[in-house]
């Protein structure tokens, strides 16, 4: 009997890719066929680039499509974790009145665009990149950009295939035809059943759809990249906008701020200018007379990009479009994109809007085999600075140029010495935990009215105390006299106030300077400026969390947005009611490994089948490697036979009150950058604080939340601690097995992910932008 499914899609590019994931997602079942290999570069959905915009000049019954699609970039980019768009704005420019700039116009003002009218003097002051005419305008539209063509199949397929849709790539359909109330489709290898066929063939589209009447024209298209003649500063995102430029003849170009670095330059290409062609004709070679056309349109366009008319043309081989190696000035061709197609303008531009989705991914069983389009493989990320010494013992770095090749499956991992070395330590405690809001102690532990704690955070010493009126507040555990530590204990009580045991200068619970020897004859000494230096305080779930930046960054942006990256929402983690449960078991952990290994293997559960038995016999799931953060608002279900998340399986407490029926029987678990980790299970809450002491020194602080009158009965909650415990102690056992391997040659590269692992690619990516160092790209 053949295969039968809801929907088979034929080629799986731009829109097949997303197609397949958003029927999927609705819950049918989907079958995807692709002639080539996934994210290939024989359609049109490859090139690193394609300009998205809103105000569209070609027609505005286009705009409600591209709206939508801008939601969906930001889903798919939460959804997955990889980059689908840069929106560094971008202008239409021509005479006032060219279709781009009239057509433009027309769009954002029947939608209220926002948008700016700019003439050609202040187009120059404002990119000093473009050079227009005096007679020249644009319209900027501030939500202009690009989108990362190869990034967005990529996401697409991943999440269809995690969705259940069985893709079936280098198996292209030789023929269809209708049967019954659905469709027939032979391959080389199969014949299918569906209800319905969706065709998004691209170029051969004009051969699969010979019967319906549709003209077709294909045209061949090249993309050239030009590198600039001076610095690369100015063609960077901040600084260069997307363009699309008609001349006084009707010629559209089109570029893009140079988003690859140096090596690539900045991209170029003729509007819809190719001749008329077939996938099998195509001529892929770039001719030396093609670049000279391009490169003296754009020498009037754009001076600092080479022009053969002005200056010796670039230094350039013509590429095929199956290398993926490129020089200053060298041109690509891709394969031709049929028009229409499928989605309106540039080949990319709206793909995701060809099926709505609901604003939240569903939860569905992982796959029993990783995905085939994993996260694209990255190479180490640099360190923030190199600082190697004359007598420094370590072996020298090798040069990240000199990288191996890893295979497309697999991502690189951060080199080995930003798990070992100090100065990277010191400039994390610097931009991570003294920039940052980090988790200090529990509000509950900090019960009465001069009550104290101090917390280590980066490289201050924090003072956390509750005042009279019952508020907490933070300051630098420092006396304003000569610097002394001024509380010396790690918690305890004052009577009414805070006194240095060096020269007994005394500070109230408000921080302000009360008293001190001879101070009565100092009349001139401000009390509140000669104060205790303030530290910016929030509560949140019940536990205090403290930034040291002068100007904290906004905490629902980051602290909770955590939650809704992971849940969906907010409401969700509000539902354990967290905040008003008592602490049942407090165990801290004292762990000889740098913080990120901590982190890492938090986030993962690639080796759960392997080291965490109690837990994947709660948690099943785990056992195929799929983390409970690998889908966003996925809770892990426990298994049928388990009654309560216990060691041993047996029944625990009863559902915390607010719990949704949805989260009943499963597991979530929430990483809040750069230091907490939330669990959350139907009737307790588990919280682990890191205090990242030294670059090989981690301690851990983990706290069992339980309903306050589970604690108050007394009741035996060592069952459920001591699963968690059994966790935390092989996890650190790990994590300690690892740390010395990090400063081995062997490690000096770094390692690789596997594609269940990609999530930590992205926090490694996150890592290096925090630390003010940049991503090197994919090796190919």
């Amino acid at each position: 009997m053949s295969p039968t499914y809801d929907v088979i899609v034929i080629g799986l590019g731009g829109m097949g890719s997303a197609a397949a994931h958003h029927l999927s997602a609705r819950g049918a079942r989907v079958l995807g066929l692709e002639k080539f290999g996934p994210v290939h570069n024989r359609g049109s959905s490859h090139g690193g680039s394609r300009i998205t915009r809103q105000s569209y000049f070609e027609d505005p019954a286009y705009v409600p499509l591209l709206l939508r699609a801008y939601e969906l970039y930001e889903d798919l980019e939460r959804a997955t974790g990889r980059q689908i768009a840069i929106l560094p704005g971008g202008v239409m420019i021509g005479h006032p009145e060219s279709r781009t700039v009239s057509g433009s116009l027309l769009s954002a003002q029947q939608w209220d665009l926002p948008h700016e009218m700019l003439d050609a003097k202040e187009i120059r002051r404002r990119f000093p990149t473009l050079a227009p005419n005096d007679d020249e305008v644009a319209l900027f539209e501030t939500k202009a950009g690009l989108l990362r063509p190869e990034n967005t199949v990529a996401a697409h397929l991943q999440l269809a295939t995690r969705q259940g849709a069985d893709l079936h790539f280098e198996e292209p359909m030789t023929s269809w035809e209708p049967y019954k109330d659905g469709v027939h489709v032979h391959t080389a290898e199969n014949t299918c059943t569906a209800s319905q066929l969706v065709i998004c063939p691209g170029a051969w589209a004009p051969q699969l759809l010979t019967d319906i009447g549709v003209p077709f024209t294909v045209e061949r298209q090249v993309m050239y990249w030009f590198q600039p003649t001076g610095d690369v500063q100015p063609f960077l995102p901040e600084n260069h906008p997307i363009y699309i430029w008609e001349d006084a003849a009707g010629v559209q170009v089109y570029g893009f701020p140079s988003i690859d670095g140096p090596d690539l330059g900045a991209k170029v290409a003729f509007f819809r200018k190719g001749e008329v062609t077939t996938p099998e004709t195509i001529d892929r070679t770039v001719h030396e007379d093609e670049i000279k056309a391009m490169a003296d349109h754009m020498a009037g366009c754009i001076p600092d990009l080479p022009a053969p008319s002005s200056r010796p043309p670039p230094a350039c081989t013509p590429t095929p479009p199956t290398s993926t190696s490129s020089s200053p000035g060298t041109p690509r061709t891709r394969s031709p994109s049929p028009w229409p197609a499928g989605s309106p303008g540039t080949a990319s531009s709206s793909c995701p809007s060809s099926a709505r989705s609901s604003p939240t991914w569903p939860s569905p069983a992982p796959p029993s085999t990783p995905s085939a389009c994993s996260t694209p493989p990255a190479s180490p990320p640099r360190p923030p600075e190199e600082h190697a010494r004359d007598d420094d013992p370590r072996p020298p770095r090798t040069p990240l140029s000199e990288a191996p090749q890893i295979s497309p499956s697999l991502i690189a991992t951060l080199p080995g010495d930003y798990y070992t070395d100090p100065e990277i330590f010191r400039q994390e405690q610097e931009h991570l935990f003294e920039s940052m809001w980090f988790c200090a102690v529990r509000s509950a532990d900090l019960a009465k009215p001069g009550a104290f704690r101090t917390v280590q955070t980066g490289r201050e010493n924090v003072l956390i105390t509750r005042g009279r009126k019952g508020e907490l507040r933070a300051f630098l555990n420092v006396c304003r006299h000569r610097g002394a530590r001024l509380c010396t204990e790690e918690s305890g009580e004052v009577r009414r106030n805070l006194q240095c045991p060096y020269h007994a200068w005394t500070y109230d619970l408000d921080g302000k300077l009360i008293a001190a020897p001879n101070l009565i004859k100092m009349p001139d000494v401000d009390r509140v400026a000669y104060g205790l230096i303030k530290v910016s305080l929030r509560e949140w779930l019940g536990y205090a969390w403290v930034c040291l930046a002068d100007e904290p960054p906004s905490f629902e942006e980051t602290v909770m947005h955590a939650a809704v990256e992971r849940l969906g929402d907010v409401a969700a983690i509000d539902h354990y009611g967290t905040e008003n449960l008592a602490l049942g078991k407090r165990i801290v952990y004292d762990v000889k490994a740098n913080w990120k290994l901590i982190v890492e293997n938090f986030m993962e559960c690639y080796h759960c089948a392997t080291i965490h038995p109690e837990l994947t016999d709660v948690l099943p799931e785990f056992a195929d490697g799929y983390a409970a953060q690998y889908y966003v608002g996925h809770g892990a279900e426990f298994g049928e036979e388990i009654r309560g998340f216990t060691v041993d399986g047996s029944e625990g407490f009863a559902k915390l009150p607010s719990v949704s029926a949805d989260q009943d029987r499963r597991y979530y678990a929430i990483t809040v950058k750069p230091t907490v980790f939330i669990n959350l299970v139907p009737d307790h809450v588990i919280l682990h604080r890191m205090l990242p002491l030294a670059e090989d020194r981690t301690v851990v602080e983990c706290d069992r939340l339980y309903a306050p009158e589970v604690v108050e009965s007394g009741a035996d909650v060592s069952k459920s601690v001591e699963l968690f415990h059994r966790v935390n102690e092989q996890d650190f056992e790990a994590c300690e097995r690892t740390q010395p391997t990090m400063a081995s040659r062997a490690y000096r590269r770094g390692g690789v992910l596997v594609p269940t692992e990609h999530h930590i690619g992205i926090f490694h990516e996150w890592l290096v932008e925090k630390l003010g160092g940049s991503h090197a790209g994919p090796v190919h």
